[in-house]
């Protein structure tokens, strides 16, 4: 059954990547609707392609044709409602980006990007029609794991120190014990909220497990193997994996039975993904962006060889050549005859003109602050987005960006929003002007020349509207992890809800529930499904013998030699007592005798030993395949349960 993500309400402001973030904003000042560059930019920031498919599938939501990529979801909406939604962006805090075990949102996007390409390539190769829903599904597979990232920060980094490998299985184990609930399953409710199709829904939902892949129907299993041979490809490429020569080998196992799932000779999967690369490497050029081999967990910047920190971004090496050593004191003490008062902040100069940006500096880093300085509206857009001033103080008038045109951006954005914008300008009679700067998002104007002791009062009077909107988030944010951990007490509890706490399989509430759901499957799709109801033969002279302490480490035992023998698709549950009913989706009567028979041989092939305890055990099982006559899941139950008594009456330790 498909697990509930309560924090589905907090995926909405999942990060973008700063280099797409300012492309969008060239691309959106622009008077020429460039919708071929649109939607390049956004193919590659899996959270905004999420958001946008998401929008047009609910405002037109009475279309029978679902969007599922992103060129689609723009000509649906139009360009219009497209920028509203984009503008909207947000970015990694820089708070969150320090530290061994941080989430690497670069890295995160560099493999979202090129398994979407290896996706796309690799259903052209296979001769696919719909190679832009590949795209999609390449690009958004792994959505799930930035959003438990960011929301479930702290367990999320533990869990990548312990399982770093994307494509191991033990990670999505991992995720659930830790937060109740996988990557790829976060993934399935982000891309059902969206509105995309079932097929590619369940394909995120089992591509990691080769052998559930095959028994899926045909849909489901061509999307899934295209999605496990693009991750396992983009892993290789990457240097995922290159850790340990198994984890290489199981990289490229995985390639090769995905692709031949997919009818690829291996000779046209190694072109198809040359040319993904290509076309990866082509992208990521064109944001000037370098591809490399990178990881989901950071490197320690002391650490060498493999895990050596890559060199620093352009946007960490101007913060260094910025900041330099100017930094201040947080608290600035009363007037003392030095002309410093009040609090001291942290604030970004927005000026085209040297001689103001010096007269300006220097009587804000006499007063006591830290200056930043950016020299036309371009470079203060992405300073303000990246470098968390905490105030902006921009001139009117600037080649390019203008003062104006800068308010407006950044109050677009969430981060933007945080700020204290002043305006400067020449004109203080002019009313027009002022109501221009206020109308497009600045706090606060400043006259030039500027007097020091106006100045100071106006960066203060900042100041406080800052700290109101930083205690306002903080708030927001307190609440948001809240969210975040009655998500995962409420996923704890319904677990136990419906699991057996003897033999920690699922119990009876949840066999019923799941019989309702895969019947409702089998009546949509038509494909076959039958149910194997196990009773252990004698478990009350068991009982009788070695008391209910023996019967309890016997019916551990059974269920546990029954979990191993079942496929990875068949549900095993304790339906009461010593019965266990077993629900085998898309599989015939005869593939359940099949499995039923190897369940059988398990339990009985040896005894069970606790403490002085010695004994055998056998189990009788009742088959019972869905029937077009049959009308309700209590009629495949009831032929089951007759097939049962069927074998009991036989003599027991059967299948009948």
């Amino acid at each position: 059954m498909d697990k509930k993500f309560d924090e589905l309400g907090l995926t909405g402001s999942l990060p973008s990547s700063l280099t797409v973030s300012l492309r969008l904003m060239d691309l959106m000042r622009s008077e020429r609707h460039d919708v071929d560059a649109l939607v390049s930019t956004i193919h590659c920031d899996p959270a905004l392609s999420l958001r946008l498919i998401k929008l047009a599938n609910q405002t037109h939501s009475r279309r029978p044709n679902k969007v599922e990529d992103v060129g689609a979801a723009v000509k649906r909406i139009g360009w219009d409602a497209s920028e509203a939604l984009l503008m909207g962006f947000s970015l990694v805090r820089p708070d969150a980006t320090e530290g061994w075990g941080d989430f690497d949102h670069e890295a995160y996007w560099a493999r979202a990007q090129l398994t979407a390409c290896l996706c796309e390539r690799l259903s052209d190769a296979a001769g696919w029609s719909h190679t832009q829903r590949a795209h999609s599904l390449g690009l958004l597979a792994d959505v799930g794991t930035m959003a438990l990232a960011n929301i479930h920060r702290d367990r999320f980094s533990g869990i990548l120190q312990d399982q770093p490998e994307i494509i191991a299985p033990e990670r999505a184990l991992l995720e659930t014990d830790v937060l109740g609930i996988s990557h790829c399953e976060v993934s399935h409710a982000m891309l059902e909220d969206a509105g995309l199709s079932y097929c590619l829904r369940e394909a995120v939902l089992v591509h990691k497990d080769y052998d559930r892949i095959c028994e899926q129907e045909n849909d489901v299993k061509t999307w899934a193997a295209l999605l496990l041979a693009s991750q396992a490809a983009a892993a290789l490429y990457l240097g995922e994996g290159r850790s340990t020569d198994s984890a290489l080998t199981h990289a490229e196992d995985l390639l090769a039975k995905a692709t031949q799932l997919l009818g690829l000779s291996m000779e046209r999967t190694e072109e198809a993904c040359t040319e993904a690369a290509q076309e990866w490497t082509r992208a990521r050029e064109a944001l000037g962006l370098q591809p490399q081999a990178v990881k989901y967990l950071k490197a320690n910047s002391t650490a060498s060889g493999d895990g050596q920190a890559p060199d620093a971004s352009p946007v960490a090496q101007t913060q260094r050549s910025v900041v330099g050593s100017e930094t201040s004191p947080a608290l600035i003490a009363p007037i003392l005859g030095n002309g410093r008062w009040g609090e001291a902040a942290r604030i970004l100069l927005v000026d085209d003109d040297p001689l103001t940006r010096r007269v300006v500096g220097s009587q804000l880093r006499r007063a006591g602050h830290e200056v930043l300085v950016a020299r036309d509206g371009r470079e203060g857009l992405e300073m303000a987005l990246t470098l968390d001033p905490q105030i902006v103080i921009t001139d009117w008038t600037m080649p390019g960006i203008c003062g104006v045109e800068l308010c407006e951006l950044l109050r677009a954005t969430d981060v933007g929003r945080r700020l204290c914008i002043l305006m400067l300008t020449s004109c203080d009679d002019d009313d027009d002007q002022v109501i221009s700067a206020l109308r497009a998002g600045a706090d606060d104007y400043v006259t030039k020349p500027s007097n020091p002791r106006v100045l100071q009062a106006r960066v203060q009077a900042g100041l406080r509207t800052v700290h109101l909107r930083e205690r306002s988030e903080s708030m927001e944010q307190t609440h948001q992890g809240e969210v975040a951990e009655l998500g995962i007490l409420a996923r704890q509890l319904e677990n136990a809800a419906l699991t057996d706490a003897l033999t920690q399989l699922p119990n009876r509430r949840y066999a019923i529930q799941r019989l309702e759901q895969e019947w409702e499957m089998a009546s949509r799709t038509g494909r076959p499904m039958s149910v194997i109801i196990a009773d252990v033969d004698h478990f009350k002279k068991v009982n009788d013998r070695h008391g209910h302490g023996g019967g309890d480490a016997v019916l551990k035992v059974v269920s546990s030699r029954m979990r191993e023998a079942s496929r990875s698709t068949d549900v095993l549950c304790r339906f009461g007592g010593e019965e266990f009913l077993t629900l085998n989706p898309a599989c015939n009567g005869q593939e359940a005798r099949r499995c039923a028979e190897r369940v059988r041989s398990a339990v009985g092939c040896k005894p069970i030993r606790h403490g002085a305890m010695d004994c055998s055990v056998t189990l009788s099982l009742g088959i019972a395949e869905r029937t077009p006559e049959m009308k309700s899941p209590d009629e495949l139950l009831l032929a089951a349960d007759r097939a049962l008594y069927t074998a009991k009456a036989s003599g027991r330790n059967r299948c009948a």
